[in-house]
C-alpha cells in the first residue's frame, strides 16, 4: 500500500467515523445557526470572546434559546460572526506571503508549505519524507501573479535538513518541519515574508465556522479559497472541512477568519454520501487537515531528541505567541482597555462581554446526535486542568474505531478454561472503597469495566488500573499490523512487542463510562521534558498497556479489531519509563512462552495484571491529577491448564531503578539500568495488592516452594529471572538458579 493510498484510506475511515458529527454540523448550517454545531460549550465561549474582541464596538444581535427541543448554543443573527472587518483582507495578504510551493531542483512541483518562524518550513511528511528528500528540493516564494496580472519574480531557498528536520509519518500527524538554507535565486529576503505562527490555543475555531486556504494546487500559481470551507467535524488530531470546491494541495495552511493557522491540509476527496437522509444535497468534497495544536504538542514532546542549538531553535518557535500583522497605514489603535472585550461568566451560565457596549449570551447545554469528540489536551491547556473538557469524551484513533456500544462487551470470562470456573479475584474492603464506579455497568459488579475479552478495575485515588483480567485464545489469535491495521492469523508472536517512537504516539481514549476525575488522562504524557544525556529518550514516560495490545485479539476479525482498539482506553494505561515499556522481554513474552510451548490442549490462558501501589511511589504532575504517583513495580499472574490441572505463575517487574529521577527532573543519565524481572508466588501478589485469587489459584502456583531459593537482595519471595529457562511450565520442572551456579528442583 502506497503512503498516499494509506493516508486516503485512513482519512476516509475517520470521516466515516464522524458521519453523525458531520451531519449535525451541516444541519446547523442549513438552519442558519452554524455555531449550534459546536458541542463544546467552553470552546465556543472562548471563541466568541475572541470574535467579540475583534469586532470591537460593532453591533451584534443575539437570539438566545434556553430550552426545549431546539436548545443548543446561541444563535447569532444580524451582524454575525461570519461578518469580518476590512482588516481581514490585510491580514490575509500578509499570511499568504508566507506560503510557497515545494519543488524539486529541476522545477517539478511536490506540494505546498509555509513559513512558521525561526527560518523553518512546515509541510506534510508525504511531501518531504526524509532529510535526503529535503536536500533534493527547494522552497519557492512569490510564485504568483501581482495585482496587474503579471507574474512576480520568484525567490527560491535551499532546504537545510542537517540544521533541523523533524517528521512524523503517522497518517494522523503527517508533518515535516525543516530548516531553510541559503537563497538560491530571486531577490526576496526571508524575513520579509513573515510567518504563520503556531499556536495550541483552544480559541481558534468552532465547528460551523468557515475556513480559508492558501495553496499551490497541482503546483500552479498561488491561489486562495476564501470562506468556502465549513469546519464540520473534529477529532483528536484532525479537522474536517467540507466544500463543493476541489480539495487543495498537500501542505497548505488552513486559516480561521483571523488568519491564524488552525490545520495543515493533507488530504481531500469525495464524500461518499452526496445527500442526507432527507434527500438534501450535501457538499461533495470533505477535506482533512492535521490540527496545529496536535503538531505543537508533538513538537513539544520531541524537544528532547534535539541537541542544544536545534532545541533552542525549536523552543524559540514554540514560545513565540501568535503575531497578527498590522498595516503600516492603519489608524492609531484605541487604548487597550477601551478596545478589548472583558468577558465574565455569570452563575446562570451567561457569558458577558464589555467593550463600549455590553453583550450577554446564554450558552445552553448542547444537544447533539452524537457524543462530541473533543481534542486531546496538550501542554498549552495544562493551566486549565480543572476544566479539562478534552478528558471527558472519547477521542478517535487513526485506524482504531472504538465501538461506542459498550453493552456489546462481555469482558473477562470466568469459564474460559476447560475446568472449573476461574472467577475474578475478590477485592478487599479497602480496594472496594477505592475502586471507581462504572456509570453504565453491564455486569453484576459496578466496579468492572468490560471490554472485548478483558475487564479492568480502576483505582480512583491513583487514577490508574488496579486490576486487569484478560482471556487469551492461542488457537484463534490474530496479528494486527500496528500501522496498517491489517489482520491475519497469528503464528508466533514477538515476545518483545515494542511501542513505536517516543511516548508511543498512538492516540488513547477516555472511557465515557468513568467519571473523568477518577481516571488519569493524556495530560500525564504530553509535553514532557527530559534530562540531557544519551539515554534521554528512554527517560520519557510511555503510555504503558496493562492488557497488552494483541493479547485479547482473537476470534473473528471484527472481534480482534474491537479488542485491539479497546486496549487503548486510559483505564488500561499506566506511565512506564521508555526503557521499561520497550525493553522487557520476559514480562511481555511469558504468555507467548506458555502458548508457544503448546503444553495446553486448548491453548488458552488467563492473565491478571496491575501496578503495585506503594506509599513511596514518586509524585508526578500533581496539577493534572491530584495526588498522582508513578507505580514503581507491576505484577502479573498467568493461569492455564496443564493436562487437566490448573497451573499458575506469578511475576513482578520493577522500574524503580529507572526512577532515580523523574523525567522532568534535572539529573543527567548517561546509562539506563536494565529492568529487573522476578518470579514470585501468589500469596506475595495478594499481599502486595490486597486481592484474593482464591485457594485454587494458590494451590496451582508452580513456584509454591520458592522459599529458600536465591532471590532479590535476600528476599525469598522474589526470584530474579534472566531467561525463559528460569520459568517453569509444569510442576516438578527443574530450573536454573538466578546466578546459574546451581539448580533447584521444584
Amino acid at each position: 500500500m502506497t503512503t498516499l493510498h494509506w493516508i486516503a484510506q485512513s482519512a476516509q475511515q475517520r470521516i466515516d467515523f464522524c458521519r453523525d458529527q458531520l451531519r449535525h454540523t451541516l444541519d446547523a448550517v442549513r438552519r442558519g445557526s452554524p455555531l449550534d454545531a459546536e458541542t463544546d460549550a467552553e470552546r465556543l465561549r472562548d471563541r466568541l470572546a475572541v470574535v467579540a474582541s475583534e469586532l470591537g464596538s460593532r453591533r451584534i444581535g443575539m437570539r438566545v434559546r434556553t430550552g426545549g427541543a431546539e436548545a443548543g448554543a446561541e444563535r447569532i443573527w444580524g451582524d454575525t460572526i461570519d461578518f469580518v472587518g476590512v482588516a481581514f483582507l490585510e491580514r490575509g495578504a500578509a499570511a499568504a506571503r508566507a506560503v510557497g510551493r515545494i519543488v524539486y531542483r529541476d522545477g517539478r512541483p511536490s506540494g505546498t508549505g509555509f513559513l512558521v518562524g525561526e527560518g523553518l518550513l512546515l509541510t506534510n511528511n508525504h511531501v518531504i519524507g526524509s532529510p535526503e528528500e529535503a536536500e533534493a528540493m527547494l522552497f519557492e516564494l512569490d510564485h504568483e501573479l501581482d495585482a496587474s496580472g503579471l507574474a512576480r519574480q520568484a525567490t527560491r531557498f535551499e532546504l537545510a535538513p542537517r540544521e533541523l528536520f523533524l517528521t512524523d509519518d503517522t497518517n494522523d500527524l503527517d508533518y515535516s518541519l525543516v530548516a531553510l538554507g541559503a537563497r538560491l535565486s530571486g531577490s526576496g529576503e526571508l524575513a520579509s515574508y513573515g510567518r504563520c505562527a503556531l499556536s495550541a490555543a483552544r480559541d481558534k475555531h468552532a465547528l460551523g465556522e468557515v475556513a480559508n486556504l492558501v495553496q499551490h494546487p497541482a503546483g500552479r500559481l498561488k491561489e486562495v479559497v476564501l470562506r468556502e470551507n465549513r469546519l464540520v467535524s473534529r477529532l483528536q488530531h484532525v479537522l474536517h472541512y467540507a466544500a463543493d470546491t476541489q480539495p487543495g494541495s498537500s501542505g497548505s495552511p488552513v486559516f480561521n477568519n483571523q488568519w491564524e493557522v488552525i490545520a495543515l491540509h493533507h488530504w481531500g476527496g469525495p464524500w461518499r454520501q452526496v445527500a442526507d437522509d432527507d434527500g438534501k444535497k450535501v457538499p461533495t468534497f470533505v477535506n482533512e487537515g492535521i490540527r496545529i495544536s496536535a503538531i505543537v504538542s508533538e513538537l513539544e514532546a520531541r524537544r528532547a531528541e534535539l541537541d542544544g542549538a536545534q532545541r533552542a531553535r525549536l523552543e524559540a518557535l514554540l514560545t513565540k505567541r501568535e503575531i497578527r500583522p498590522a498595516s503600516p497605514t492603519s489608524a492609531p489603535r484605541q487604548d487597550a482597555a477601551a478596545s478589548s472585550a472583558a468577558m465574565s461568566l455569570q452563575p446562570d451560565g451567561t457569558a458577558v462581554w464589555r467593550f463600549p457596549l455590553e453583550i450577554a449570551v446564554r450558552i445552553a447545554a448542547p444537544s447533539s446526535p452524537a457524543a462530541p469528540l473533543a481534542p486531546q489536551a496538550n501542554a498549552a491547556d495544562r493551566t486549565r486542568a480543572s476544566a479539562a473538557p478534552a478528558a471527558r469524551v472519547p477521542a478517535e484513533v487513526a485506524e482504531r474505531r472504538i465501538d461506542p456500544d459498550y453493552a456489546r462487551r462481555s469482558g473477562y470470562d470466568p469459564s474460559f478454561l476447560a475446568g472449573d470456573p476461574l472467577p475474578l479475584p475478590r477485592l478487599s474492603e479497602d480496594l472496594r472503597r477505592r475502586a471507581a464506579r462504572n456509570r453504565k455497568p453491564t455486569g453484576a459488579d459496578d466496579c468492572e469495566f468490560r471490554y472485548q475479552h478483558f475487564s479492568v478495575f480502576v483505582d480512583k485515588r491513583r487514577g490508574l488500573p488496579l486490576l486487569t483480567a484478560c482471556n487469551i485464545d492461542g488457537k484463534t489469535a490474530k496479528e494486527i499490523d500496528r500501522k496498517t491495521g491489517r489482520v491475519r492469523d497469528a503464528e508466533r508472536r514477538d515476545a518483545r512487542e515494542r511501542e513505536e517512537g517516543p511516548e508511543a504516539r498512538e492516540q488513547w481514549t477516555v472511557d465515557p463510562r468513568i467519571d473523568p476525575k477518577d481516571c488519569a488522562d493524556d495530560r500525564l504524557y504530553t509535553g514532557q521534558t527530559v534530562s540531557d544525556g544519551p539515554g534521554r529518550l528512554n527517560r520519557i514516560f510511555h503510555r504503558g498497556h496493562m492488557v497488552r495490545r494483541l493479547d485479547p485479539c482473537w476470534g473473528s476479525k471484527a472481534a480482534a479489531l474491537r479488542a485491539e482498539a479497546d486496549t487503548f482506553h486510559f483505564t488500561n494505561c499506566t506511565p512506564q519509563i521508555g526503557a521499561f515499556n520497550s525493553g522487557q522481554t520476559l514480562w511481555l513474552g511469558i504468555e507467548n512462552h506458555i502458548l508457544d510451548n503448546a503444553r495446553l490442549q486448548d491453548q488458552r490462558v488467563c492473565v491478571f495484571t496491575g501496578p503495585v501501589f506503594a506509599s513511596d511511589d514518586p509524585a508526578y504532575r500533581d496539577e493534572v491529577f491530584r495526588g498522582f504517583r508513578v507505580p514503581q513495580r507491576f505484577w502479573k499472574l498467568v493461569v492455564w491448564e496443564d493436562a487437566g490441572t490448573l497451573a499458575a505463575l506469578a511475576l513482578v517487574a520493577d522500574q524503580s531503578p529507572l526512577l532515580r529521577e523523574l523525567p522532568e527532573g534535572g539529573e543527567r543519565l548517561d546509562e539506563v539500568e536494565p529492568v529487573e524481572e522476578f518470579l514470585s508466588v501468589v500469596p506475595e501478589i495478594e499481599r502486595l495488592t490486597g486481592l484474593d485469587f482464591g485457594s485454587a489459584v494458590r494451590d496451582a502456583d508452580l513456584c509454591e516452594l520458592l522459599e529458600g531459593a536465591e532471590g532479590a537482595e535476600g528476599d525469598t519471595r522474589l526470584r530474579r529471572i534472566r531467561s525463559f529457562a528460569d520459568v517453569p511450565l509444569r510442576r516438578g520442572e527443574k530450573l536454573a538458579s538466578a546466578n546459574g551456579r546451581k539448580r533447584a528442583k521444584r
